[in-house]
C-alpha cells in the first residue's frame, strides 16, 4: 500500500509540474489562472507543488483554461515522471 501512496503522490506532483510550466508558457500568473478556472491563486499554488490532489472537473477547467486537453496535461506529468520529473525546458537544453 506505502508504494501506492508513493507513486500516487509523485503522479500528484508531477501533474503540479506540468500545470506550472504550461501556466508559464502560456504567461498567466497565478491569479489570472485561478481568475479563469474559479479557484482562488493559493489553490493554484498547492496544486502546482502537489499539496492538494486536483478535482478532476476542476483539471478540465484548468487544461480549458491553458488552451490544452485534458490528457495533454496528465500525459506531459507521466512523461516527466518518466524523465525524472524535469521540466519541459530542462529536457529541451538537454
Amino acid at each position: 500500500m506505502e508504494n501506492t501512496k508513493g507513486r500516487r503522490q509523485a503522479a500528484v506532483e508531477a501533474l503540479g509540474k506540468t500545470i506550472k510550466a504550461e501556466r508559464n508558457a502560456a504567461g498567466l500568473s497565478l491569479d489570472a489562472l485561478g481568475a479563469a478556472v474559479g479557484i482562488h491563486r493559493n489553490t493554484v499554488h498547492n496544486y502546482e507543488k502537489g499539496a492538494k490532489e486536483i478535482p478532476f472537473g476542476t483539471l478540465v477547467d484548468i487544461a480549458d483554461a491553458l488552451g490544452l486537453d485534458v490528457t495533454e496535461l496528465t500525459r506531459g506529468a507521466e512523461m516527466r515522471e518518466r524523465r525524472g520529473n524535469s521540466t519541459p525546458e530542462q529536457s529541451a537544453g538537454s
